[in-house]
């Protein structure tokens, strides 16, 4: 992106970042203490090397990347206006990520795994690593493991009626749908969250949540529903990462705590940290967080997450 909040025909200089959906919620995991990894391809190249330095940084565990010598890393480039528009510039067709298959699930990554998450963005790329998406989903809940998915739907990359067609059977195997308002309206023909968690719940969603921006978020799981309010923030400079920020805490909370309101609530405060800097995830780490925040995710575990593994 550019250095400085311009168009990118009048910047002269850009910086570079490591971005990316699933990326930037084992990066907000990380920071949070929860053990994780990701699964990926990237080129032989100096983005891809920059890719796993920050994985390595991170302490995001990368054993199961494949390094493809044949195609190079994705990039896209964005900018952050002072209007607010966000306008991206995707450059990924061809590139080392739409080279996944199903050659690269690796079976031992659910030895020991509580959890699989997954974006409608890898889905986005093509028909083969749309195929590793649905046998990664399949092969989670066959062994018991929760799944959550964020369509993260981008009109760019596919068109409504694809996107709506790839990604419902992935919402019917999982456990837990972060949405957007956008995504809610993709998907469920509706943006009001009572019904669109009615709809997601008729599918076999148990737990669905709907990102709301600055009025915070709705969950609803069982008979239990609820809003909570968004956190306080500084001054909006770059909403990009706030949605997968969002969803590492949300994960995070039903892995420490188990109940919706712990959850939510810190989704919200990791969500909005991602907002005050221009880079794809400001993510506070556990020392950082306010000390109530600190103090929920030590008192002792509830709910139907309380289990001891985290990975």
């Amino acid at each position: 992106m550019p250095a400085t909040p311009v168009s990118l025909d009048q910047a002269s200089s850009v910086r570079l970042s490591v971005g990316g959906s699933e990326l930037n919620f084992a990066i907000g995991l990380a920071r949070l203490d929860v053990a994780c990894g990701w699964i990926g391809r990237l080129g032989q190249d100096p983005f891809g090397r920059m890719v796993s330095d920050v994985l390595a940084h991170e302490g995001v565990r990368s054993d199961w990347v494949t390094s493809d010598p044949h195609r190079p890393t994705g990039v896209y480039f964005r900018e952050w206006l002072n209007d607010g528009v966000r306008r991206p510039y995707y450059y990924r067709f061809g590139s080392a990520a739409t080279g996944l298959s199903t050659a690269d699930w690796p079976e031992e990554a659910l030895d020991e795994a509580r959890w699989l998450h997954v974006s409608g963005i890898t889905s986005a790329l093509g028909a083969a690593p749309r195929e590793l998406v649905e046998l990664a989903v399949s092969r989670a809940r066959a062994a018991g493991v929760e799944v959550s998915l964020d369509p993260n739907y981008r009109a760019p990359l596919w068109s409504q009626r694809e996107a709506r067609e790839a990604l419902e059977p992935i919402v019917r195997a999982s456990t837990v749908l972060l949405l957007s308002t956008e995504d809610s309206q993709l998907l469920f023909d509706t943006t009001e969250p009572e019904l669109v968690a009615r709809r997601a719940h008729d599918l076999g969603t148990e737990t669905v949540v709907v990102k709301l921006g600055s009025d915070g978020a709705f969950a609803s799981r069982g008979n239990e529903s609820l809003h909570v309010p968004a956190a306080t923030t500084g001054r909006v400079v770059d909403p990009v990462g706030a949605g997968d920020g969002f969803g590492a805490g949300f994960v995070a909370g039903l892995l420490r705590r188990g109940d919706l309101r712990s959850a939510l609530t810190l989704a919200n405060h990791v969500g909005a940290c991602a907002v005050q800097e221009p880079t794809e995830h400001a993510y506070p780490k556990v020392q950082e967080l306010p000390p109530e925040l600190q103090e929920m995710l030590r008192a002792p575990r509830s709910g139907q997450y309380s289990r001891s593994r985290e990975a």
